[in-house]
């Protein structure tokens, strides 16, 4: 675990919000947290152990003490991460308030991934604990001994007791999984070995004999035959790099002989590339000329637009004069034409208005007479689907109706085979007796077996109890201890927990043989063998019992058996059940088949009720027909009167509507040809006038073009003297103005438009940079398209070559596979005896194992002795770290009594008490202690521990050995392991590469204060 920073806020002594960046403040490896006694420094260690596991060590359960007398709520936030290496980013947040009573809340924790958007992990403060201790690993008690040691916590650690300590690092490392635990798991296993070794003892009596010479020698072919497909793999290996290096050659001469042909077609165009880069400079020194030229033609077009316009509108002046004398004539005409037309057409159109009446009504009759004619229509074409729809329900009843006889047949089959039910469920169920009993008959016998065989058992045991007691009068441990050291070998599987055996065997049964000593053995095997006996008597007693009811079993199963011989000896138990099959699906079906039955029923009666509904509206129908019939010949008889009445005045067939709107448009038509006439002669005169003033207008604005055209023209003459070297002295202006166009079309023929331009700059500097790029690779590839001493011919053959043994070492494969297939099965056959026996021997020699352990892990001495083990490797690792820092004067040892001396190497190497030790030589080996222990464990938690803090007196030491302990304390400090130190004292701040100094509170001022230097 790595912390990354803290904020603290109304916590202790610190009021307003501080923050502490520890990647900052241990970027070098070690760093020192200063201050004066009370400012503040041990409330640095408290509030991370109180954000990590809501706890204050020296306030206990009154964590309430924690907020500062000045405010109403401490909180505390840590963010830190596992390892470097970690995804996650953690952040738990803890705080608490204090009610307006003095009480306070209970505290607020939770606990954020911080790298997944702040996601909430764990809400609740049980939660948040129970989380944080699966993330470390550890708990609080052992977080507090692993990071953040408090002042004087391993003095007493140092100067207890030794059966205490050792209690101490029992319940610290968990030992007691070594203790009673330990002893039930042997037990438990040991009845799961026999168990096992009765099941591979029946399983090996069911095999037969198997003979080893055909799987022998079916083995030696196959190793030939591997060995032959090993010489192929190393003939393929080299064939493949022979071609590999082929096809790179082939490769490397085709790029070569490509990027030649591109060379000679960029040679080629290099007279073109020549004319192109002409031609740019050309047009870069007529670019300077251009806006003129483009000023002068512009005027030039204008004043030829100006006199095309000129021209254009004396024309149209001509034309409109000539238009006007037309007009006027046409008006005449057309003013005669409209008086006499007018008058007859007025009185044809009031003659006319008497036959439209007539008409409108002969029209409207007439669509009456249609619409009836379509109803009839209508109504015989739904009363011929109404008897089509009539046909169809017949027929569909008629259907139904044989679906009905039949269903109703089904169902009298069914109602005949319940009637069976009962007598056929009363004869399986004597068949189903019998046959459990039959069943427990067999499980009894075969229990009575395994009964008297574990009643044999147990009388051995018995005996081998009652032998047992002679050898424990011999030193019950040691010589248990030596018969498991000749049982067991490294590597061995452990008949307990099932891994494997390490060196460590040969250091345990030398350690036992130390501690244990023969103490009560002989009494532990005499109560063992009186539990044996009060066993064996309980399981005479069980067999007893079961043979009883095996003789009640077998006279009921004698009873039941006569039952079926007399009365059911017809029928056989599968074909009973094959009966109650049936009836179960016929009772299933049964209420099935009722539910058609009445579908059916309603379907028919549904049907005959639409029919009578069918009938009575054909019947509805026709009454309709008859009456529109009658309709239909009144309206045809108004209609022929209303026509010969129209005919007499328009006309066979006219329509006198269409006759009318003919002789309105004619007179309209009279009208607005007089109305366009007058129109288009007024029309003509305005554009005579209009036509006058534009013509007037174009030749002022002509006038001003041309003396606009003269002043551009000169100044065009003047910077064509200035880039060219061009003269008009001398000239006139009509030669002038030649020279100078001629001039004019000589640059505009060398300009260059912008995109032709950057078109042609990109191809100059395209061809460029292909010229350079091919000559490059061709330089690359002489030296790769070596080789010249083969042909291409060889260099193929090398490449089938390749793809011929591959092809060959798959048919070697293929013949490996069935070769190794046709043995397979002689090999299970052979190995599995093989394999049962040998699991038998390794059962048998893991019983030997389990019982002798057994008693071994009797008593409690085994963890007893792991946990004087755990202190000895402890002692090993602070004695060398007292070592470096003292240079050898002082060694820590641990007696046989589990109590911490000093080997004093100042003295001649006595043996010191630690009591004895002055104040400053006791801080130095608490010290050693305390890494030690927090180094061991650490490898109990699942993140590893990168900043351990350290809080206790350096003051105590002199300068030399302040030195000294400094030393060695930077010398521990890595990128992986951070030290914090936490002091007063002004000589070791000299010494800290980063300090983070802390500041008192000060009334009036705030609370504490961190400065980082």
């Amino acid at each position: 675990m790595k912390p990354i920073k803290i904020n603290i806020a109304g916590f202790n002594s610190f009021r307003e919000n501080v923050t502490i960046n520890f990647e900052e403040l241990a970027r070098r490896g070690i760093f020192g947290i200063f201050g004066k006694t009370g400012s503040g420094k041990s409330t640095i260690l408290d509030a991370i152990t109180f954000a990590l596991y809501g706890v204050i060590s020296r306030y206990g359960s009154k964590y309430g003490n924690c907020v500062n007398e000045n405010e109403q709520e401490a909180k505390v936030e840590l963010e830190f991460v596992l390892n470097d290496t970690s995804e996650h980013r953690y952040v738990v947040r803890r705080s608490i308030k204090r009610k307006s009573s003095g009480d306070y809340n209970s505290p607020y924790a939770i606990l954020i991934d911080k790298s997944a958007g702040n996601l909430p992990i764990a809400e609740r403060t049980g939660e948040v604990n129970q989380k944080i201790e699966e993330l470390l690993g550890l708990n609080y008690e052992e977080f507090v001994k692993t990071v953040v040691l408090p002042q004087g916590s391993f003095k007493d650690f140092l100067v207890m007791g030794g059966k205490e300590r050792r209690e101490i690092l029992a319940r610290i490392f968990e030992l007691e999984k070594y203790g009673d635990k330990l002893q039930k798991a042997t037990s438990k296993r040991k009845e799961d070995t026999q168990k096992a070794k009765e099941r591979i003892d029946a399983t090996i009596l069911t095999l037969g004999d198997v003979s080893d010479e055909k799987l022998k020698n079916g083995k030696v072919e196959l190793k030939l035959a591997k060995e032959f497909l090993s010489e192929m793999y190393d003939e393929s290996k080299r064939a493949e790099i022979a071609a590999n290096e082929a096809i790179k050659v082939l490769e490397s001469r085709k790029k070569l002989a490509s990027l030649e042909y591109q060379l000679a077609q960029l040679e080629e165009d290099a007279d073109r590339i020549e004319r192109l880069r002409e031609a740019q400079n050309k047009s870069e020194k007529a670019e300077k000329i251009m806006p003129m030229i483009g000023v002068l033609n512009d005027i030039e077009r204008k004043a030829a637009q100006v006199c095309k316009e000129a021209k254009s509108v004396e024309l149209t002046l001509n034309e409109e004069e000539r238009s006007a004398e037309k007009w006027v004539r046409e008006y005449q005409r057309a003013k005669e034409k409209y008086e006499q037309n007018y008058a007859r057409g007025i009185e044809k159109k009031s003659r006319l208005e008497l036959a439209e009446r007539e008409f409108d009504e002969y029209t409207q009759n007439a669509a009456l007479l249609e619409e009836s004619e379509k109803k009839s229509k209508e109504l015989q074409k739904i009363r011929k689907q109404k008897e089509n729809e009539i046909n169809s329900k017949e027929f569909q009843k008629t259907e139904i109706s044989k679906e009905l006889e039949e269903l109703e047949r089904e169902i009298e089959e069914v109602r005949e085979l319940l009637l069976q039910e009962a007598s056929t469920k009363e004869a399986f169920g004597n068949y189903k007796s019998a046959e459990k009993l039959a069943a427990d008959i067999a499980y009894l016998q075969k229990e009575i077996m395994e009964g008297e065989g574990e009643l044999a058992d147990r009388k051995q045991q018995e005996s081998e109890i009652a032998a047992a007691l002679q050898e424990a009068k011999r030193g019950e441990i040691g010589y248990y201890i030596e018969k498991i050291r000749n049982e067991l070998h490294e590597g061995d599987v452990c008949p307990i927990c099932n891994s494997k055996i390490g060196n460590e065997i040969h250091s345990i049964e030398n350690e036992y043989s130390k501690i244990l000593k023969s103490d009560g053995s002989a009494e532990r095997l005499q109560t063992e063998l009186g539990e044996v006996q009060t066993a064996l008597a309980r399981k005479e007693a069980l067999l007893g019992k079961a043979k009883d009811e095996l003789k009640d079993k077998e006279a009921e199963f004698i009873d039941i058996k006569e039952v079926i011989e007399r009365h059911y000896s017809n029928f056989t138990l599968e074909e009973l059940t094959a009966k109650l099959k049936a009836i179960e699906e016929a009772k299933n079906g049964n209420s099935l088949l009722e539910g058609r039955l009445r579908e059916f029923k309603a379907s028919v009666d549904s049907i005959n009720a639409a029919i009578q509904k069918l009938n009575l509206e054909i019947a509805e129908e026709q009454r309709k027909e008859s009456v529109l019939s009658a309709e239909l010949e009144v309206k045809q008889k108004i209609q022929e009167e209303l026509h010969a009445s129209i005919c007499e005045v328009v006309g066979e067939f006219a329509n006198p509507n269409v006759l009318k709107q003919t002789v309105e448009i004619a007179l309209k038509g009279l009208q607005a040809d007089l109305d366009s006439t007058t129109e288009k002669k007024e029309k003509g005169e305005k554009n005579l006038s209009e036509l006058r003033i534009k013509l007037s207008s174009i030749q002022s604005q002509y006038d001003t073009l041309l003396e606009e055209k003269q002043k551009r023209f000169m100044q065009i003459t003047e910077q064509l003297s200035e880039y060219y070297d061009f003269e008009i002295v001398g000239k006139t202006q009509e030669e002038a103005h030649q020279a100078v166009r001629s001039k004019l079309c000589e640059v505009e023929s060398e300009y260059l438009e912008t995109v032709k331009f950057e078109e042609n700059r990109k191809i100059l500097e395209k061809y460029s940079q292909e010229l350079a790029a091919v000559k490059g690779k061709i330089e690359e590839l002489k030296s790769d398209a070596g080789g010249e001493d083969r042909s291409g011919e060889e260099l193929e053959f090398l490449i089938r070559a390749s793809e011929d043994i591959k092809e060959r070492i798959v048919e070697q494969e293929k013949k490996i596979a069935l070769q190794a297939k046709a043995i397979e099965e002689i090999t299970d056959k052979l190995e599995f005896k093989k394999a049962e026996e040998a699991k038998l021997a390794l059962i048998d020699k893991r019983l030997s194992l389990l019982t002798e352990l057994q008693k071994l892990f009797s008593g409690g001495k085994f963890a007893e002795y792991i946990a004087f083990e755990q202190l000895k490797y402890i002692t090993k690792a602070a004695s060398a770290t007292l070592l470096k820092i003292t240079a050898g004067k002082y060694e820590l040892v641990v007696d046989d009594e589990g109590v911490f001396k000093i080997r004093d190497f100042k003295n001649g190497g006595i043996i010191r008490d630690v009591k004895s030790m002055s104040g400053g030589e006791t801080f130095v080996v608490s010290l050693s202690l305390a890494l030690a222990l927090s180094a061991q464990l650490q490898l109990k938690g699942r993140a590893p521990i990168e900043l351990f803090f350290l809080d206790e007196g350096f003051g105590t030491l002199d300068e030399e050995l302040l030195d000294t302990v400094m030393d060695s304390l930077e010398r521990l400090a890595n990128d992986r392991f951070k030290i914090g130190i936490v002091s007063h004292v002004e000589q070791l701040k000299q010494r800290m590469p980063v300090k983070l100094i802390v500041i008192p509170a000060e009334i009036g001022k705030g609370g504490s204060k961190v400065i980082m230097e």
